[in-house]
């Protein structure tokens, strides 16, 4: 019975993502994967949504023509989940040679370990590199009160992602950055780069540049002392640390303190590339 009402509500075009977190933007992104072909995938861009809405991969690949890459950030993410999305992924794609992140301040806000662990590694890998259908998902979910609400709320219009797995921003929003940093947040990024440097893949650390005109004094001194965090977690002489800051975008590019308005990204990642280019040569 329990089959029947997932094939129900499928076929009224009613069924959510598969439910593995339960947060739509994230679950969406495992659908995005599963529906994506991994083979002979060597750059991947991770983290929050400040790498899912930041990064054109367009340009990485017209630069880069060997590498082919993909965008598997979602959202909501801080740096241990980051890390351990990152140790899923890797996985499942054994060609990885390059890992990037684009970091802001609010991904180094609540790093609490009990939260690490954000979905069942078995099942999103059956579903993800395996391409099974969802049914245990489904099943494990079926009849809570969030994936009743998901139905409810259903709306299965495609999301806006490029061929990449990116999702351009394209409305201006207001959000807060955050007061406080986690050390935990470094602790896991300090383990994140060691293990990526154990397997012989590049880390590439891309800070996302202030909002011109936000903020005063006493924010701008919260963004240095992030800054300084980041120099003095990232160690591996693999690592590379882009400052976003030297792009040089103005006010007017950015949707909030986190996001850029599409075709910004376009700029901003063409100087990632440029970055990526000199450590090459």
């Amino acid at each position: 019975m329990l089959l029947a009402a997932v094939a129900v509500l499928e076929q009224a075009e009613r069924l959510p993502p598969p439910p593995f977190t339960a947060t739509t933007c994230i679950d969406n992104k495992f659908e995005f994967l599963h529906d994506s072909n991994l083979e002979r995938v060597n750059f991947i861009a991770v983290g929050s949504s400040v790498t899912l809405h930041n990064v054109d991969l367009s340009v990485i690949a017209q630069r880069f023509p060997h590498l082919r890459p993909i965008n598997a950030a979602p959202c909501h993410l801080y740096v241990d989940q980051t890390k351990f999305l990152v140790e899923f992924l890797l996985e499942g794609m054994p060609d990885v040679q390059t890992v990037l992140t684009v970091f802001s301040p609010r991904d180094f806000q609540n790093c609490n370990v009990a939260d690490t662990e954000f979905f069942d590694r078995t099942l999103a890998g059956w579903y993800v590199f395996d391409k099974h259908y969802p049914w245990l998902v489904y099943l494990r979910a079926i009849g809570t009160a969030p994936f009743v609400s998901a139905v409810l709320a259903a709306n299965r219009a495609t999301p806006e992602w490029d061929e990449f797995g990116t999702m351009p921003m394209r409305a201006r929003q207001q959000v807060e950055l955050p007061a406080y940093l986690d050390p935990r947040c470094f602790a896991a990024l300090r383990e994140l780069e060691h293990g990526l440097a154990a397997r012989n893949v590049r880390l590439l650390v891309v800070t996302f540049p202030p909002m011109p005109g936000w903020g005063q004094e006493r924010d701008h001194r919260f963004i240095d002392e992030w800054n300084r965090g980041l120099r003095a977690t990232l160690r591996e002489p693999t690592t590379q640390l882009i400052d976003g800051a030297r792009v040089g975008l103005r006010e007017d590019d950015f949707a909030d303190p986190l996001h850029l308005l599409w075709p910004s990204p376009t700029r901003f990642t063409s100087y990632i590339a440029e970055q990526l280019a000199v450590a090459d040569s």
